[in-house]
């Protein structure tokens, strides 16, 4: 079988080299190019020369055999590069330089040979295509003007003419030098030129056209360039210009260097005469042409007398008129020294601050008055010294108009200053005892008011000095203000600041706010709230600290002024209490301790009745002094719990006037008892009994009884007026229930 194999490849291979074929690239121009003959190209022609690599023979159905490398040499591609990769077939451009005597090179080689059962392409030697470059550089057309300069008001024609062909050196046509057909013409706006019609700027005659002459027609002052270059036939590359320079024959003759700005001596200005032309003439405002006002105008007038004036300084200008047409104005160079000017105190500054502007080379005894931009603002004067306000920020220009005694026309000058941004804001203390001092910062003091308006949060007693309080609501008009207060009183105390220049314009509105105390009592209104054993609000401002056994309490401490505004807290140095019945020994049953701004309190109060009212002291200090008569908290001790009496027993009337009347609910007692014997704390009793006593405030027992029944009375006529609490004692709880009871006979 394997003999049968190599017997049929050996047969088989020599078909398979015959059905290869060899494939060779060419280049070849596709589109704008001279016939086979003209081997030549013309120089920075854009989208002109296109080229297409190709194989040959052509690859079967279209097929591809691969990318190729193309180079350009004194040239290149569009891309601006002068080497490529492309694919067989793709088209690329190529744009040569304009290089005198030199050839346009494009050279082509295969980026990936292909080698395979049917084709062969070889990479094989550089295949390239050289062009010579027509280039014209370096020559200059041979043309001639019958008139190079008419002068100002001629506007007879010119005849321009070129004598002979311009060639493009080394290139031949069917053996002749190929010629240049064409060329670009450029005059000066205004002009006319008649050549296969009327043309204007810039344009191309033909080289024919050119020969046979053409006609300029100038226009009455218009200078500038006649300039003209033969131009290829495709693209912008052409001959070197042949320029005529057409200055019209005009030029300022006559004139001063320099005039010194207050010097008011009469000076001659003139210029070329050109005859049958009026001249018109300006000078500065309030400056004399001939002894007239500051603009003539008259045929002829080609020099004139001019008197300088201080009120302005500035150019002399010129112009030339005839048939409805005018020239530009020409400007004589003579320089006015020492002119006006103004220097600044600092090119950088804050907003609201003081500029001192001094005018410069003005005489002070001539200036009638000073306007300054809306930037700034002006605030006062001293010789050549001005001050003025800077109301905006950034870089801003200062500009001053000076009029002068005379002059019916201002001076301006600018000067370019950098101002920071600095709002203006009221400064002072937040608090302040007896005075505080308040002032607007960043701001030029001379030259803006300041209206204060000062408000404060309650009236001033009659009782109060009036020479040394500030009232309610109070204007000033001051940079700072000083605020006094005696008052044993917080209060709060709001600031207003309009700040305004000179001419009442608003400038800023500031607002301040602070608190004040007189002396060293002024503590503020103190108010509580706190919480016993974590439950919140238990306490509050206005109602007396109820006390009773072995509890824990918080209060929070804040003040406020009359009117309700936060004052800043002053420290708590002290904290004691005080019994209405002046006995001592209550006090022993709370512990007292307290932190800067709260107070802690313990109680310990024994099972045995005690009730007593009386108060918390409390020693205050803050940046005013201390307080030596010190905050008061109503409290009500008591070893009693009124607020837990049971619902089962109801005692009537109350207050009362003789009889007492107890009821005992015992439906509702078992449904406790039930309660407490299902929690397994307490076993139920089938017969109860309830031991009921009355005592006073001081723990003495005046009534007492022990009963089954659920009713029974109390005689409290003879026992004076008061309070006194009810005890019930049911066997379910180990401390008594308490009603307090009012006897008021």
């Amino acid at each position: 079988m394997k003999q049968i194999l190599l017997i049929m490849a050996a047969l088989l291979f020599p078909f398979c080299i015959s059905a290869k074929t060899t494939y060779t690239y060419k280049i070849i121009q596709t589109s704008y190019v001279p016939n086979n003959s003209e081997n030549y190209v013309y120089p920075d022609a854009r989208n002109v020369y296109a080229f297409q690599v190709k194989l040959s023979p052509s690859p079967p159905n279209g097929q591809s055999e691969g990318n190729f490398k193309v180079k350009v040499e004194n040239g290149k591609f569009s891309n601006g590069t002068d080497s490529l990769e492309i694919h067989e077939n793709a088209t690329f451009t190529v744009v040569f330089s304009d290089i005198l005597y030199q050839y346009g090179i494009v050279k082509i080689t295969s980026a990936n040979p292909v080698d395979t059962s049917t084709v062969i392409l070889q990479k094989g030697d550089t295949i390239q295509r050289s062009y010579a470059i027509a280039s014209l550089k370096g020559q200059t057309p041979n043309v001639t003007l019958s008139n190079s300069n008419p002068s100002m008001g001629n506007t007879q024609s010119i005849t321009a003419k070129l004598w002979s062909d311009m060639e493009y050196p080394g290139i031949l046509v069917n053996s002749i030098s190929l010629k240049a057909g064409h060329y670009e013409w450029t005059i000066p706006p205004g002009w006319k030129a008649i050549a296969s019609g009327t043309k204007t700027g810039t344009f191309n005659i033909t080289a024919a056209d050119c020969k046979n002459g053409i006609s300029i027609i100038p226009d009455n002052f218009t200078a500038g360039e006649i300039k003209v270059r033969a131009v290829n036939a495709i693209g912008d590359a052409g001959s070197e210009y042949i320029t005529f320079t057409m200055d019209r024959g005009f030029a300022l003759t006559s004139y001063p260097s320099s005039i010194t700005y207050g010097d008011n001596t009469t000076r001659t200005f003139s210029v070329s005469s050109h005859t049958g032309v009026t001249y018109e003439w300006s000078a500065p405002l309030g400056w004399q042409i001939n002894g007239q006002g500051n603009t003539i105008e008259a045929l002829n007038l080609n020099s004139v007398s001019i008197t300088p004036s201080y009120c302005s300084f500035g150019k002399i200008t010129v112009k030339l008129k005839k048939d409805g047409e005018s020239s530009s104005w020409y400007e004589f160079p003579t320089q006015i020294t020492n002119i006006p000017d103004i220097s600044v105190s600092s090119s950088t500054l804050n907003q609201y601050e003081c500029l001192t502007i001094t005018l410069q080379n003005i005489d002070t005894n001539k200036v009638q008055s000073v306007d300054f931009s809306n930037n700034v603002s002006f605030v006062s004067k001293q010789g050549a010294n001005y001050t003025v306000v800077a109301l905006q920020y950034g870089n801003i220009d200062v500009t001053a108009s000076v009029l002068l005694n005379g002059c019916t026309a201002p001076i301006t000058i600018s000067k370019s200053i950098n101002v920071n941004s600095s709002p203006i804001h009221i400064s002072g203390p937040s608090h302040f005892c007896s005075s505080g001092t308040f002032n607007i910062s960043s701001y030029c003091t001379s030259g803006l008011t300041v209206q204060w308006t000062v408000k404060r949060s309650r009236e001033p007693s009659l009782l109060e000095p009036p020479d040394s309080l500030i009232t309610t609501t109070t204007t000033y008009n001051t940079t700072s203000i000083t605020l006094y207060s005696t008052i044993y009183l917080p209060e709060f105390i709001e600031l207003t600041a309009v700040v305004k220049d000179l001419s009442g314009s608003v400038l800023s509105t500031c607002y301040y706010s602070a608190t004040s105390g007189a002396i060293s009592t002024y503590l503020g209104t103190m108010h509580w709230s706190g919480s016993q054993s974590g439950e919140t609000n238990y306490l509050s401002h206005g109602n007396s600290m109820y006390l009773d056994q072995y509890s824990n309490y918080l209060i929070n401490v804040v003040y406020t002024d009359t009117a309700g505004n936060y004052m800043p807290a002053p420290n708590i140095t002290y904290v004691s209490y005080f019994s209405d019945s002046n006995n001592s020994y209550y006090s022993g049953y709370l512990n007292l301790s307290y932190s800067s701004s709260s107070i802690s309190i313990n109680t310990s109060l024994p099972y045995s009745p005690i009730y007593d009212t009386g108060f918390l002291s409390v020693d205050l200090q803050n940046n005013c002094g201390s307080g030596n008569h010190a905050f008061i908290i109503p409290v009500e001790i008591s070893s009693y719990s009124p607020s837990s009496s049971q619902g089962y027993v109801t005692a009537y009337p109350n207050p009362v006037f003789d009889i007492l009347n107890v009821d005992i609910d015992l439906q509702e007692f078992a449904k406790e008892q039930s309660k407490m014997s299902a929690s397994g704390s307490k076993s139920m009793q089938s017969d109860p009994s309830f031991d009921i006593r009355l005592y006073d405030r001081q723990g003495n027992l005046l009534r007492h009884t022990v009963t089954k029944n659920d009713k029974l009375t109390f005689n409290v006529s003879n026992i004076p007026n008061g309070i006194y609490f009810l005890h019930i004692y049911d066997g379910l709880n180990e401390k008594p229930q308490i009603q307090q009871i009012i006897v008021n006979h």
